[in-house]
């Protein structure tokens, strides 16, 4: 490799002639010999190429109107492009149809057959983005509450820097993720350095082009923050103990913001310690229209009401939980409109039948007051412990999908992180998220409760 030093004829040399190559890293410009690149054929390259051809494909069948459409809107003073010199250049029609329609395919959003009518969104703000080195939590990206909000996609590019000699260089960026609706002001994506680079250790730099990625697959330009690897320890669950005698808990009111939903989610780690042949309840309310509780039989029972008292739902399910002490993690997601339910006790799919299950219902969530570890007031008490419990009352999610399951339980059978607002999962904050299992520091949008007496923490922990 030679340095070039460049003078007032020649500003600027990029690209490849006569079988060198010229470019510029942070040392200034430079030249080199051509070398034929790898071809590793990787299952993101390939299934890159396989999207980019299916795209190609349907430009062919558009009209000639929506093609000239196209053609058009690529002419457009906002659609000019700047080269790595600086100089500035227009791509067709075409290519902005297979560029655009990828990046909506990749994201699952409705591709587009007439040319994008938004503007293009703004630099997003990012306070911080945190990747570990070797971690199953994954990295986070934090930013200003509502920067992602609406119809607005997060874009990741990550660039490893690597050194040759004393210069430093960025690898080509990873797409890492693409994540639909992130809220408040943090997210996470499954991934960690080894994952994204396949070498390396911690302390290493690197930095991350994030992007706005709005419905109609327009982008902003980068913010470009840095980072450095790091060993983060595995995340750690903390639990409080319910007596069976005095423990439980009342909210007083009703839950901020709660509305009667048709699909809704809940996970729970728990943990019995006596009561056995007892009802042992999780969570009810002055309706009853939500039962969450291991029965007089030692099964785990769910049971959800309508406004009109109605049973909609309900499963004595074949799972058996005995008070030995044992941690469990439950997940359960209820689809209504399309008569979907799901149920997972320690990451293990529940198949008994279900006794009652109405399609199209609603379940009644607006009622006057919640309890928590008790039937009503201070009836039928939970005896054992608790810990990260969690309730989105507005979306089900898919657990048989097993990555949405290890946003919850990870491959070593412990809690993962949710979210400071229990809002990873879904992207939106739960109504309801207690990570110690003290619904009186409800993380959640629904409010605190008011326990009965005070909780002491478990004596072991998830």
């Amino acid at each position: 490799m030679a340095k070039i030093r460049l003078g007032p004829t020649v500003i600027g040399i990029s690209g490849t002639i006569g079988g060198v190559i010229f470019a510029q890293n942070t040392s200034g410009p430079y030249a080199r010999a051509y070398s034929r690149g790898s071809n590793p054929r990787t299952v993101k390259q390939t299934s890159q190429r396989s999207t980019t051809a299916i795209i190609s494909a349907e430009w062919k069948n558009l009209t000639p109107a929506q093609q000239d459409a196209w053609d058009v809107w690529a002419d457009l003073p906002a659609q000019i492009l700047v080269n790595s010199l600086g100089e500035t250049y227009f791509i067709t029609g075409f290519n902005w149809y297979v560029t655009i329609n990828v990046r909506l395919l990749n994201i699952f959003r409705t591709l587009l057959v007439l040319p994008p009518t938004l503007t293009r969104p703004a630099a997003p703000t990012i306070d911080f983005l945190e990747l570990p080195f070797l971690d199953a939590q994954g990295a986070y990206v934090g930013y200003p509450t509502g920067e992602f909000l609406g119809a607005l996609d997060i874009v990741i590019f990550l660039s490893q820097a690597i050194s040759i000699g004393r210069q430093r260089q960025s690898s080509k960026p990873l797409l890492l993720l693409q994540t639909q609706n992130p809220g408040l002001d943090m997210t996470s994506f499954i991934s960690s350095y080894f994952e994204a680079f396949g070498s390396g250790n911690s302390s290493l730099k690197g930095f991350a082009s994030v992007h706005i990625q709005n419905q109609q697959g327009l982008r902003s330009a980068p913010t470009v923050v840095s980072f450095i690897s790091t060993d983060r320890p595995a995340y750690v669950a903390s639990a409080d103990s319910y007596d069976g005698a005095t423990n439980w808990a009342a909210r007083g009111a009703s839950l901020t913001a709660a509305a009667d939903s048709q699909a809704f989610s809940f996970s729970a780690w728990f943990r019995l310690v006596g009561g056995a042949g007892s009802n042992r309840w999780l969570m009810s309310n002055t309706g009853i229209t939500v039962e969450l509780r291991i029965d007089t039989a030692d099964r785990l029972f769910i049971r959800f009401l309508d406004s009109t008292a109605t049973i909609v739902f309900q499963w004595f399910t074949a799972v058996t939980i005995a008070a030995d002490a044992a941690w469990h993690n439950l997940l359960f997601s209820l689809d209504f409109t399309n008569s979907v339910a799901q149920l997972y006790v320690d990451d293990v799919k529940v198949t008994s039948a279900i006794s009652v299950f109405t399609p199209g219902a609603t379940v009644d969530f607006t009622v006057a007051d919640w309890f928590f570890a008790s039937r009503l007031a201070g009836v039928q008490l939970w005896d054992g412990c608790l810990s990260e419990f969690w309730f989105l009352h507005t979306a089900a999610l898919d657990f048989d999908d097993a990555n949405v399951r290890r946003q919850f339980i990870s491959p070593d059978a412990t809690p993962m992180f949710l979210g400071p607002q229990g809002n990873f999962p879904a992207g939106t904050s739960a109504i309801c998220y207690f990570p110690n299992g003290d619904p009186s520091a409800n993380s959640g949008f629904g409010g605190n409760f008011t326990n009965n007496a005070a909780l002491a923490p478990c004596s072991t922990t998830p």
